[in-house]
């Protein structure tokens, strides 16, 4: 709670009024809705699991939780992991990086697992939010997102987070599937003094 209440102010400090939060379990949850009830909570938060089994079989049984609390909190989203990041050469691509022609990245979380925590979500309303920074993780992510949709259906519309690297012909894969490519652009401020050296010249044009 300590915690959660320095950051609403911060948020605060920053003019900032809603946040999406990636990564949360029961007691960050029990802490945002603690403070809620007391009205210290001067800010809306859509918060996203973790990808923790028992967590989710909890909150999927349950449902998704959508604008409680006079509309300042959502429970409806999962973050899953498909890769690392840039800067560490962890980000997987499809080609060696640059800088390092023995290296393609790290695939962190197993495809399989993926597809199948993807799946569960959308049929229990919720959003599936996958991280994934290079090219061939954006693309293995859209091909799991494609699958799951052409299987479950509905409106809900899957989140590739960060979506920093993608090869240009998967750029049009997102708006076809109905994918949100959710940037942060503070990548491209963080990652511009290495994304030249990692990638080369011929795929900054994905970044």
């Amino acid at each position: 709670m300590r915690a959660t209440r320095a950051a609403v102010a911060e948020c605060n400090r920053w003019g900032i009024t809603a946040v999406a939060e990636p990564g949360c379990d029961d007691d960050v949850l029990a802490a945002h809705v603690a403070l809620i009830e007391r009205g210290e909570y001067s800010i809306r938060n859509y918060a996203m699991l973790d990808d923790d089994a028992a967590l989710l079989e909890r909150h999927f049984a349950r449902g998704p939780l959508d604008a409680a609390y006079d509309a300042r909190l959502w429970t409806r989203a999962v973050k899953m992991y498909a890769d690392g990041a840039l800067g560490s050469r962890g980000a997987a691509l499809l080609e060696p990086y640059a800088d390092d022609s023995a290296n393609r990245g790290l695939v962190v979380t197993a495809p399989e697992h993926l597809a199948e925590v993807t799946q569960r979500a959308l049929r229990s309303g919720f959003q599936p939010c996958i991280h994934a920074i290079g090219d061939r993780a954006n693309r293995f992510v859209l091909d799991i997102f494609e699958a799951a949709l052409a299987d479950c259906g509905g409106d809900i519309r899957p989140r590739i987070e960060h979506a920093q690297v993608v090869s240009p012909p998967d750029v049009p894969r997102f708006a076809a599937l109905g994918v949100i490519a959710s940037m942060q652009t503070t990548h491209a401020l963080s990652d511009m003094r290495w994304a030249g050296e990692r990638l080369g010249n011929d795929r900054l044009a994905g970044a």
